[in-house]
């Protein structure tokens, strides 16, 4: 099924995990300016500067460690079909030093969206550097990729608050990290297994009402997800909704983990359930 959506505050939540994913593609940078140098460039657009359209969207080290087969190419076909392809792409950043990356796209009314990628395992380099910032963000809550989310978040945004953010895993720390911040500005942040940021930063009874706020602030978690279980945060639980997982990545570490391993109804949105259920694997 194909919806075309009219604006991002219209997507459905198998929409919203697409452009989730969009942030784990990796670009040809020659190629994206050559594109981008013709005019504007949309979703559609970047299928012709895919870096290798037949690596795994994860990387080649994704299939040994969550089971996923899906190409980049793949990826940005199921893109295009679910109506996406006509979004406008603002921004596009990355930093090797670092792993961050980020991605900044516009719907037909002005409205921002910005997807985070989280851990990279596209390479050991980049799964030992994300690996790194994870363990940072446990102790500190204040790693470089933190700075560089918001700095990214500070100069595209839409400046009346029609911003739209998106994250799993590390992606989804990095947005409630601009979420506590400016929540106030933002229309909806969407994180999909996320590692929470320290509740000691949510040192207001605004943020926490933000945070708690389901119409704002989004946290889906997977049924036999481990990571974002490791830090939890008492202060926004009752927000957090678990998912049915779908069964058919197994017995690798990082299944559950994935994006790939939630069902979605008929409608595309989001089979939720209690999390004794979510959890409960045959």
């Amino acid at each position: 099924m194909s919806i075309q959506p009219k604006s991002l505050d219209e997507l459905t939540d198998k929409q919203k995990s697409l452009l989730t994913q969009l942030a784990y593609i990796d670009y040809d940078r020659d190629k994206l300016k050559e594109i981008s140098s013709k005019g504007h460039i949309t979703i559609s657009d970047l299928t012709q500067a895919l870096k290798n359209g037949d690596m795994p969207y994860l990387g080649n080290m994704a299939e040994k460690i969550t089971g996923i087969k899906i190409t980049q190419s793949e990826l940005m076909e199921e893109l295009v079909s679910s109506g996406l392809g006509d979004l406008r792409i603002r921004k596009i950043s990355q930093d090797t030093k670092t792993g961050f990356f980020a991605i900044a796209f516009e719907d037909e009314k002005g409205n921002i969206g910005m997807s985070f990628r989280g851990t990279d395992v596209a390479s050991v380099n980049e799964l030992i550097k994300d690996s790194i910032t994870d363990a940072k963000e446990y102790i500190t809550d204040n790693d470089r990729q933190v700075v560089e989310a918001k700095q990214f978040f500070l100069a595209n945004k839409n400046q009346e608050g029609h911003n739209y953010l998106y994250g799993h895993s590390l992606g989804g720390n990095l947005v409630e990290h601009i979420y506590s911040e400016n929540y106030e500005n933002i229309a909806n942040a969407f994180t999909i297994n996320p590692n929470h940021i320290n509740e000691d930063l949510l040192d207001t009874p605004e943020k926490v009402q933000a945070f708690n706020d389901p119409d704002k602030f989004s946290c889906f978690v997977i049924g036999g997800d481990w990571v974002s279980e490791l830090k939890k945060s008492d202060k926004f639980k009752n927000n957090i909704s678990y998912v049915e997982n779908n069964g058919k990545l197994k017995n690798n570490i990082l299944s559950d983990h994935t994006i790939e391993s939630g069902r979605f109804n008929d409608d595309g949105s989001f089979a939720t359930t209690t999390k004794d259920i979510a959890y409960k694997r045959t």
